[in-house]
């Protein structure tokens, strides 16, 4: 489990959160054992930075310190995970970047090949965050490298 902050209007902007509240969003941990098929927890994610520096963060904590936007950017949603809605929609991603893909009874569902260019202002759902992103210079900045 994860803390985090609520949207206005659930659009781009974070509630007026104060230092205290915002700490407290950072640093929350649930001591909790799950697993997963493949590996262990989706948790943590490698930064690339330009400079070849690398550190590791939750998905969350980018939201809360409000480094979750990558307009311009190329993102794998879409190609490292999809997102499907309560009519079986099939999108990228829960920010449905790029547009609907097709639907679940559809018998030719023709899947993304390549990355999109991510046009939304703000990304804040964990799950998409947690897609491999790379900056239009070429670094990749927020590469999910999950587990380390």
């Amino acid at each position: 489990m994860t803390l985090k902050p609520l949207l206005i209007d659930f659009g781009s902007v974070m509630y007026p959160y104060d230092e205290g509240q915002r700490q407290i969003l950072r640093e929350t941990r649930f001591d909790m054992k799950t697993t997963r098929a493949v590996g262990g927890p989706r948790g943590l994610m490698r930064r690339r930075y330009i400079d070849g520096s690398s550190d590791t963060v939750k998905a969350s904590h980018l939201i809360v310190s409000d480094q979750n936007r990558w307009a311009g950017w190329s993102c794998n949603a879409g190609l490292e995970l999809l997102s499907i809605d309560y009519s079986g929609n099939v999108y990228r991603g829960v920010c449905k970047q790029g547009g609907r893909i097709g639907h679940i009874a559809c018998d030719h569902l023709a899947l993304p090949r390549g990355p999109v260019i991510c046009e939304k202002a703000v990304c804040h759902c964990a799950t998409d965050i947690m897609t491999t992103r790379i900056s239009p210079a070429g670094a990749a900045f927020a590469q999910g490298e999950h587990n380390v």
